[in-house]
């Protein structure tokens, strides 16, 4: 028996909670190195006909947002000297509505989740989950929000490049998400509610024609 050297992957970083990681099982016709000469296993796996460079951890009531006008090119190009990068989480409300002059009119139900939820959590001083991107050919392992097996650098410092939004208990919910219609505050100003602070922020709501405008072109009108 030959002594081998080992370590170990901690494949999600930081975050106190166990994640369930994506295991690859290879399955070959015939017996691999039966003769024990040795060899190498290459596994590519991308979604077209060439390598998808960075890949992104979302889930399905997250959104990305580029501030100030921003491509997704150009923000990744300057990103491109890190083999990873986190970013910084918008966590909205998944109840609160803004009440207008005509709310009699107004039908919620046609309207998208981050459409009309548009109040985001303006606790300063919180450690939030962050998202992440990586250069998936400098990665040894890869988690949820990080990963600590790479080579090259890390960066958080993203705010002013890339954010994202989070509309945290919004899928689980049966019905009408907007179950509290309140005002919108004074410029600046925030609007309390169960005891926390939330800020009017319409930036998803400010994009929601041109997505509109952009599935109709991809899929057609069905359900938009």
């Amino acid at each position: 028996m030959r002594a081998a050297n080992t370590y170990h992957m901690l494949p999600d970083w930081g975050y106190g909670r166990v994640y369930t990681v994506v295991v690859v099982n290879c399955t070959f016709s015939t017996p691999p190195n039966a003769d024990n000469a040795g060899g190498r296993l290459v596994l590519n796996a991308y979604y077209g006909a060439s390598p998808a460079r960075w890949t992104f951890f979302f889930d399905v009531d997250e959104y990305i947002f580029l501030p100030d006008g921003r491509t997704l090119d150009g923000v990744l190009a300057e990103l491109d000297p890190y083999t990873q990068f986190t970013i910084e989480q918008n966590p909205m409300s998944s109840r609160l509505c803004a009440r207008g002059a005509n709310d009699s009119e107004a039908d919620y139900s046609k309207q998208w989740g981050f459409e009309k939820l548009v109040f985001r959590n303006s606790i300063t001083g919180v450690r939030r989950d962050r998202k992440y991107a990586i250069q998936a050919k400098n990665a040894y392992a890869t988690g949820v929000h990080m990963s600590e097996n790479v080579i090259g650098n890390t960066t958080h410092k993203t705010e002013h490049l890339i954010r994202y939004y989070h509309y945290h208990n919004t899928i689980n919910v049966p019905g009408e998400l907007c179950r509290e219609l309140v005002p919108v505050p004074p410029k600046g100003g925030v609007m309390w509610s169960e005891k926390t602070p939330w800020y009017h922020d319409d930036s998803m709501k400010r994009l929601a024609n041109a997505v509109r405008e952009f599935e109709k072109r991809t899929i057609g009108n069905v359900g938009v």
